[in-house]
């Protein structure tokens, strides 16, 4: 059993990292989003959860509620849901479905999924808040979006985009930039 460690690079240590605390979601109402099987939407919405404990905002915008904004009628299937009341830090989730425009900068995050990317150009509303935004499309990061969750091959895949997390006064934990699989400068 120790060789098994001896020989782990710190890549796959914090890819087993994050793995095991995806896994220490097993008796939660997440779990209940990832027992469907093959549901990549249940995936992407274990990955959110995850990603909101890795990156930190401003202490001048933190209030007891972390506030998750989705845009879309149904995004992600209605798995977002189960993030409600879930904690991250010290933070209960609120989800907010469909903000409008001028109130994206009151979300500490903002879901665009697939299909909305005429959303995109409602960002302006938000460059410079510290808003950390998260879509499933496969372009989001090269158009100015921080985090990419993009099904490839059948996986969903972590992509990042740093400068645009920095310009936004956001910080992202370097164990999740080792464990993306495209970060972008």
């Amino acid at each position: 059993m120790f060789f098994l460690f001896s020989v782990m690079t710190p890549k796959r240590a914090l890819a087993l990292i994050f793995l095991l605390s995806l896994l220490s979601m097993a008796h939660s109402p997440v779990a209940a989003a990832l027992a469907q099987p093959h549901s990549a939407n249940a995936v992407k919405t274990a990955f959110i959860f995850n990603i909101l404990k890795f990156v930190s905002w401003p202490t001048t915008t933190q209030s007891k509620e972390l506030t998750l904004c989705a845009l879309g009628d149904d995004p992600l299937d209605g798995q977002l849901s189960y993030l409600v009341k879930r904690r991250v830090g010290n933070r209960k989730i609120r989800l907010i479905s469909n903000p409008p425009a001028d109130a994206f900068n009151r979300c500490d995050a903002l879901f665009i999924p697939h299909g909305a990317e005429q959303a995109l150009s409602q960002l302006g509303h938000i460059s410079a808040a510290p808003v950390l935004t998260i879509s499933d499309s496969a372009t989001f990061i090269d158009h100015g979006g921080m985090i990419g969750l993009p099904v490839q091959a059948g996986r969903v895949r972590l992509e990042v985009n740093r400068n645009t997390i920095q310009e936004a006064n956001l910080r992202i934990s370097s164990e999740l930039l080792q464990v993306a699989s495209k970060v972008a400068p």
